[in-house]
């Protein structure tokens, strides 16, 4: 039964792994497509970084829409994380959603402190190496949520204190722990506690320092997330953090990295498609389960129409196949009042009318069983039957509807038959039905009407009828 809450989805005790991209494994089109990308991406920064001095087009505005841009997209891809934390609690999705709330929150800090982007100085601390540590910082908290996502994404189930919140609760204190950590990184800034980066308008030799520690923990990230791969997430957020390489590679091979130069908009083109690469994932697999569920529900409503439909129809199956032993049930009790009227009183025929009806009651809650068990999922009860026996059954089932018609039966059984193993009520309910329908064949073919198995073409001027070594006659014998 589908749970109605993201809630009762959470505590589903692991019974069933919903399909979200942070369980699906990742296919092996993933890992080619992701690795295509990883390979464009290497042959672009190849071509442009022989560029990256060279002075290109001013665009005052690319910096606040671009990095604007990359604030949208972390927030919101931290936002699909936490819905999918909601519906399968895990502290890794916890970890790295808290990596894109201070990641967003550190490029929108930077772009306000950017000198020239919305003051001359900056807006937090108004001194050149206040960007250059924001941007630091954005560049070092998404890394380390990434190796903690790694290290706890195997979990099962959430360690410590969250173990017991529910899921909006442990999405809330995420959330404020991200927002704190932002806020206690900026105060340090602002109250002079870090060194300047900047000796007039230069950069210090320090920022190199800090651009080859921040690329190592970037690649760190990435050979942790390659060896421990395993689901769609995985696949992408080894694009998502490539990509941060090669802005941090021209900082390193550039003491200054020119603003507007070829490698300052590349560097900013590439962290802007590393924070839309799990979100456009994110969106294009919601999309295909959301595809998959609409198929899901079609066909559900498909077979909901059809079972409804055949409604009709089982009704129609469980009144034929309860006639019969009604009907006898009804007739042996009208003969045993009867056989009462009598003077002197026959009690072995009185005896033999209510064994007969207590036969037909318990065949006609055997057959109510074997409706009910149709739709249970249990196996079938196999018995060893003898076919011989059982075909003796069904003719004494019958005996009163041949009488009535004017009917006789005379059985021809082979002797000697093996015995099967088969579910004993639907063997006699087949046999049952074929000597009813020939029945009622012969009732329709008139007086000198006879059946017989082994006759001629049914077309004769006998209408013989197929039904094993057995002939029916009305009223003449056997020939």
């Amino acid at each position: 039964m589908l749970k109605d809450t993201p809630r009762e989805l959470a505590h589903d005790d692991g019974k069933e792994v919903p399909a979200l991209i942070a369980s699906i494994p990742a296919s092996a089109q993933h890992r080619r497509f992701a690795f295509g990308v990883v390979i464009v991406l290497l042959v672009a920064f190849a071509v442009g970084a022989p560029f990256a001095a060279i002075q290109a087009s001013r665009v005052d505005a690319f910096l606040t829409v671009s990095q604007a841009v990359v604030l949208f997209a972390e927030i919101l891809t931290a936002i699909f994380l936490f819905s999918q934390f909601s519906i399968q609690p895990r502290t890794g999705l916890l970890a790295l959603a808290s990596g894109y709330i201070c990641s967003g929150l550190f490029a929108f800090l930077q772009t306000l402190d950017f000198p020239g982007a919305y003051s001359a100085t900056g807006i937090i601390t108004g001194t050149p190496s206040g960007a250059v540590w924001l941007f630091f910082f954005w560049r070092i908290t998404f890394p380390l949520a990434v190796i903690a996502y790694v290290l706890l994404k195997d979990l099962k189930e959430i360690p410590g204190p969250l173990a017991r919140l529910e899921p909006g609760r442990a999405i809330g204190i995420t959330i404020a722990c991200a927002i704190a950590t932002t806020a206690g990184l900026t105060w340090l800034l602002v109250a002079g506690y870090l060194p300047s980066l900047n000796i007039g308008a230069a950069q210090q030799p320090l920022v190199q320092y800090f651009a080859v520690a921040t690329w190592s923990l970037n690649t760190i990230a990435v050979v942790l997330l390659f060896i421990r791969m395993r689901t769609v997430l995985d696949v992408w957020l080894i694009v998502a953090v490539f990509v941060s390489l090669p802005d941090l590679t021209l900082a390193i091979l550039y003491a200054v990295t020119i603003r507007f130069s070829v490698g300052w908009y590349m560097g900013k083109a590439y962290l802007l498609i590393g924070s839309w690469t799990v979100l456009v994932v994110l969106l294009w697999e919601t999309m295909m389960l959301y595809a998959r569920l609409a198929s899901a529900m079609i066909l559900q409503r498909r077979d909901r129409v059809h079972r409804i439909m055949s409604v009709d129809e089982a009704t129609s199956a469980i009144a034929h196949e309860l006639t019969q032993p009604l009907a006898a049930l009804s007739l042996n009790c009208d003969t045993g009042l009867e056989c009462l009227k009598t003077v002197p009183l026959d009690v072995e025929e009185l005896r033999s009318c209510f064994s007969d009806a207590k036969k037909d009651s318990a065949r006609a809650n055997e057959i109510v069983l074997g409706v009910r068990a149709l739709f249970r999922s249990v196996p079938r009860r196999r018995t060893i039957v003898e076919i011989n026996s059982l075909v003796r059954e069904v003719l004494r089932m019958v005996e009163n509807d041949v009488r009535v018609q004017g009917m006789s039966i005379s059985p021809e059984l082979e002797e000697n038959l093996p015995q099967i193993a088969g579910d004993q009520i639907q063997l006699q309910q087949v046999i049952l039905n074929l000597i009813k329908n020939a029945i009622d064949e012969l009732a329709l073919l008139g007086p000198a009407s006879e059946g017989h198995s082994s006759g001629d073409d049914a077309r004769s001027k006998f209408q013989r009828l197929h039904f094993g070594p057995r002939y029916w006659t009305r009223n003449k014998s056997r020939k």
